[in-house]
């Protein structure tokens, strides 16, 4: 407490508190009665004291009244301090009684005494502080009990921080004192977490078997946060199952004191009286593609609020042929709780006009290596179809099994149905230079035996299969002498291309007398065989041998009789020995020619070659079926022993069965034939358990048609097969590929699966071939032309198999910068046509650094700040797309902000504010790139204008027509004859409407010196 002393004020009589004293005389005179006041106590209103005024009263037995006497008397000048005033009356019977009481004088100029707390520390209740109660009282001089006033006052809400109390208090005589006291509060620490208040328990009637979807409202308060939003779960809005959820909700304020309170939603069972809905089409009119109608496809859907998506049963059924005319298609749907709801339309089938060409079928582009100099002799297969007259043989030119050149070599087919209508459609062949990696063919005597002393001549040959005759080289050469005993002679034959053949025979000369006979061998001529299968063909042949005597001789060749032989020119070299030493020998040349499999009988309705991978396949089982090419086992030396390049469905590391199982049926119900052809590959190395197996399934169950295990023969080669599907002739006919191999070096392979039928009429084939296209291509501009882009699309068909699609622009194609649109046709022999479209994107051509520093760049994207404008104020800054194709597709872009001008009458300037110091520099160019719109008429232009040593000249100028209109590209410009310190650059530009603008972007100085 700091108490502050005030001034003193006159000081007012205090009020004295009335003491009645009754005192008691002697028996003769105890009538009398006297009564004086208590004590007094006032402050003095001079130096010298107060006067006092006070009451005093007697009484005689008879209560008569009676005049006290008193000294001093009431009214008397008071000193300061204590004085005692004595009082006394007599009745007139000489009865008398006195009393006393004291007179206190406070001296003049006292204060009064304020009593307070010391310094209060409280901590906050709240944000807002804490409601602070404190004591204060006072005294005056007099030690009478007089009113003290504080502000704040106690109990009201002291902030957060520091506050003084400021006390006072004044007496009777209007003396103060004064004083004050702090009160500290402590900040507040929230650890009261909020109240969260949630609805009653609730209950609601499920709407659908799932339950409902039911709202709620949660509320929070905090005593510090305004505003605290619980979170529960499930949330608001959610659905909720049949039965009891409880719903538990948290809140949790800015301190972290989190609150949770629950309630209890309940969903009563659902009872479904709702019916489905069903969708059916308009009424349709079609026109007849056949004499017999048209397949009408349609789409009639059907949703139920409990059972979901309904499949309606219509009569006559999507997909089926309906006649010229008018058919009714009556739709029915009936959910599982017996609601049901029908529908109807009307299907109009035109008069059938035959305007359809035949759909043709080629291959997609075909490259093959060439097999001579002058090319290769190409097979392939091309295959026409009519909606009415069936299967047309197109005619191709050049036909299959020409001889093609090296290089591309387009193919046209075309064919014409019975209405005269045409198709034609073309693919490349492309034929590879020729690598020769042929040896030639050396052709050396049999064993040659001679009597002593006689030279030895011999002829050696050799031939080419590129360079024709070769002149082998012999050691020793023919015309030698050679000495007695054994000489084997080596010949070695090289052709142009580096390729080497060897082969040797025996020279025997014999002392003088008569000279021993080597073994006469007997081989077969030259043979030329058909490969049997994609691995060769097994070869036999028969040699034999006498010896001089006329007694067989064992003859040893290689390769073997009964060896494969793969396709190509293989040489046999026999020989034998008889028992006294003389040895001979020969050799034959045996040619296997390709593998051409026998052609199934009847039509093919179904092909796989896997060139487009797995995408018509579903696996099941371990995951280890990919396609890709397959070699096969290889030679000690690394060449492949038996190749099949194609791409092929190979499995490996299946410890238990991994299979393949074509996605879609074929249709071979009404069929009176039918066959299963593949080619096949079974690793040697397969261990017992292990196969690859072909399952067939008809009539809903699966039967195994060919099975191979290690040993079945064939193992480590390619090889054809094929099945008769009797027995299996069904609408749900599929293949399955199953493998079994532990380890990723026991595989096994599948290609070329096809499926033939005969008799019966053909499904009527409506489905359009699938075309797969890239996402989107990207790529970089490598002139100011665009770039070359490849790509990849592929198509395939679910009768038709593998399709060439014709993508334009086609893929190798120069394409400019921005974003060009491909389109990709592909159609079956039913003529079923589908397309598919991609974007390849050409980022803006960056040449490459002009030569010298960068000394000025303006790519337009930040402000105009740098130019000055002057004519019509139509150059601004934004992106520029160029013009548009009709689809809305652009055919040009510029990716970044631009300068461009349109709607320009007159002349619209735009100049360089500053100048770019080009003096004392050897030389500079000027790169820009711009564009100008097509639309441009006569007299509009774009120009960019150089200023040097004063005047202004033009460097560049473009006007409609003046070349690559429509389209960014870059320029440069030789400053030479520019060099001064005062180069600047203005674009002028003059295009009279909005469409007819221009444009220029990166404009760049660079020096050199």
């Amino acid at each position: 407490m700091r108490p502050v002393q005030s001034g003193v004020i006159p000081v007012a009589v205090a009020l004295a508190i009335a003491v009645a004293i009754a005192l008691a005389a002697p028996a003769s005179a105890q009538a009398v009665t006297i009564t004086v006041p208590g004590d007094i106590s006032v402050l003095a209103t001079s130096r010298a004291g107060a006067t006092v005024e006070y009451d005093v009263t007697a009484r005689d037995a008879d209560g008569g009244a009676l005049v006290p006497t008193c000294e001093p008397a009431a009214g008397s000048a008071f000193p300061v301090g204590t004085t005692r005033v004595e009082c006394g009356a007599t009745d007139a019977a000489g009865g008398s009684a006195s009393a006393s009481f004291a007179v206190t004088v406070a001296p003049y100029g006292a204060i009064p005494r304020l009593i307070m707390p010391g310094d209060i520390t409280v901590p906050a209740a709240s944000p807002a502080g804490a409601v602070v109660a404190y004591d204060v009282s006072a005294r005056d001089a007099a030690g009478r009990t007089i009113e003290a006033t504080c502000r704040p006052a106690s109990g009201l809400t002291f902030p957060v921080g520091e506050v003084q109390v400021r006390c006072r208090a004044v007496d009777a005589v209007r003396a103060s004192a004064s004083g004050y006291f702090t009160v500290t509060v402590t900040p507040y620490v929230d650890t009261v977490p909020p109240t969260i208040t949630v609805p009653a328990d609730m209950t609601v009637p499920a709407v659908s078997p799932a339950g409902a979807n039911v709202a709620y409202a949660a509320s929070a308060t905090d005593n510090v946060d305004e505003s605290v939003t619980p979170t529960c779960e499930p949330p608001s809005a959610s659905a909720f199952p049949v039965g009891e959820t409880e719903v538990e909700c948290r809140a949790t304020d800015a301190a972290g004191n989190s609150a949770t309170a629950t309630f209890t939603i309940t969903v009563s069972a659902y009872v479904d009286t709702v019916p489905p809905a069903l969708t059916v089409p308009a009424d349709m009119t079609v026109p007849a593609t056949s004499p017999l109608g048209a397949t009408v496809v349609y789409d009639a859907h059907a949703r139920d609020n409990v059972d979901g998506e309904l499949e309606p049963e219509c009569e006559p059924p999507s997909g089926s042929t309906f006649p010229v005319g008018e058919t009714e298609v009556e739709c029915h749907v009936t959910d599982a709780a017996g609601h049901s709801d029908t529908a109807s339309f009307t299907v109009t089938v035109s008069a059938y006009v035959d305007t359809v060409p035949p759909g043709i079928a080629v291959p997609e582009a075909i490259t093959v290596p060439a097999d001579s100099p002058a090319g290769a002799t190409v097979e392939y297969e091309a295959t026409a179809r009519d909606i009415v007259d069936g299967m047309i043989v197109p005619m191709c030119e050049p036909p299959s099994g020409s001889a093609f050149p090296v290089g591309e070599t387009e193919v046209e087919c075309q064919a014409t149905d019975a209405a005269g209508n045409s198709s034609s459609i073309s693919f490349i062949i492309t034929v590879t230079p020729y690598v020769d990696t042929v040896p030639p063919v050396i052709t050396v005597p049999n064993d040659i035996v001679v009597a002593d002393g006689a030279a030895v001549s011999y002829v050696a040959s050799a031939i080419d299969n590129v360079d024709g005759d070769v002149t082998p080289a012999c050691s020793p050469p023919s015309g030698s002498a050679f000495g007695t005993g054994q000489t084997r002679v080596v010949c070695l034959a090289s052709d142009a291309a580096g390729n080497e053949a060897i082969s040797a025979f025996t020279v025997t000369v014999t002392p003088a007398g008569t000279p021993p006979t080597p073994p006469a061998i007997t081989v077969p001529a030259d043979m030329a065989v058909a490969a049997t299968s994609p691995s060769g063909a097994v070869v036999a042949y028969a040699a034999s041998a006498r010896d001089a005597a006329g007694a067989a001789v064992a003859v040893e060749c290689s390769p073997a009789s009964g060896a494969t032989f793969a396709v190509g020119h293989r040489t046999v070299r026999c020989s034998a020995a008889d028992s006294e030493g003389n040895s001979a020998r020969a050799q034959f040349a045996v040619t296997v020619r390709p593998f051409e499999p026998a052609p199934q009988a009847g039509e093919r309705l179904f092909l796989e070659a896997f060139d487009s991978g797995l995408s018509r396949w579903t696996e099941s089982g371990g995951p280890n079926w990919r396609a890709g090419a397959h070699e096969g086992p290889r030679n000690p030396d690394g060449t492949p022993a038996s190749a099949h390049a194609a791409s092929v469905a190979k499995a490996d590391d299946c410890d238990a069965g991994c299979t393949l199982e074509m996605a879609s049926p074929v249709d071979l119900s009404g069929r009176t034939g039918a066959t299963l052809a593949l080619t096949r590959y079974v690793d040697r190395t397969l261990d017992a358990g292990e196969h690859l197996r072909i399952d067939v399934h008809s009539g809903g169950a699966w039967t195994t048609a060919m099975e191979w295990t290690h040993g079945a023969g064939d193992d480590g080669v390619w090889h054809q097969e094929s099945h008769d599907l009797a027995g299996h002739l069904s609408s749900d006919f599929k293949v399955r590929l199953v493998a079994t191999t532990s380890t990723a070096g026991e595989d096994v392979a599948v290609d070329n699966v096809e499926v033939w039928a005969t008799g019966g009429a053909p499904p009527e084939d409506a489905a359009a071939p699938v075309i797969t296209v890239p996402a989107g291509v990207a790529a970089a501009a490598t002139s100011a032309a665009g770039a070359a882009v490849g790509y990849a699309a592929s198509a395939s068909d679910a009768v038709d198999g593998h399709i060439a699609p014709v993508c334009r622009p086609q893929q190798g194609s120069t394409f400019t910068v921005g974003e060009t649109r491909v389109t990709c046709t592909a159609t079956d022999t039913a003529r079923n046509t589908a397309r598919a479209q991609f974007t390849v994107t050409v980022s803006p051509f960056v040449p490459a650094p002009q030569r010298g520093n960068l000394v000025f760049m303006e790519g337009f994207g930040a402000e105009t700040a740098p130019w000055a404008e002057s004519g019509s104020p139509n150059w601004t800054l934004g992106r520029h797309d160029g013009p548009r194709n009709p689809d809305g597709t652009a055919t040009a872009s510029s990716d970044n902000d631009v300068a461009r001008a349109d709607r320009c009458d007159a002349d619209c300037t735009l100049t360089l504010l500053r100048t770019v110091d080009l003096s004392g520099r050897t030389g500079a160019t000027m790169s820009l790139s711009r564009y100008v719109d097509r639309a441009l008429d006569a007299g509009e232009y774009l120009k960019v204008e150089v200023h040097s040593d004063g005047a202004w000249t033009t460097a560049m100028a473009w006007t409609h027509g003046s070349g690559d209109d429509g389209q960014w590209r870059h320029v440069s410009h030789d400053l030479a004859g520019h060099l001064s310190s005062d180069f600047k650059v203005r674009l002028v530009a003059r295009a009279s409407s909005v469409g007819e603008d221009v444009a220029v972007d990166d404009l760049a100085v660079w020096a050199t010196g």
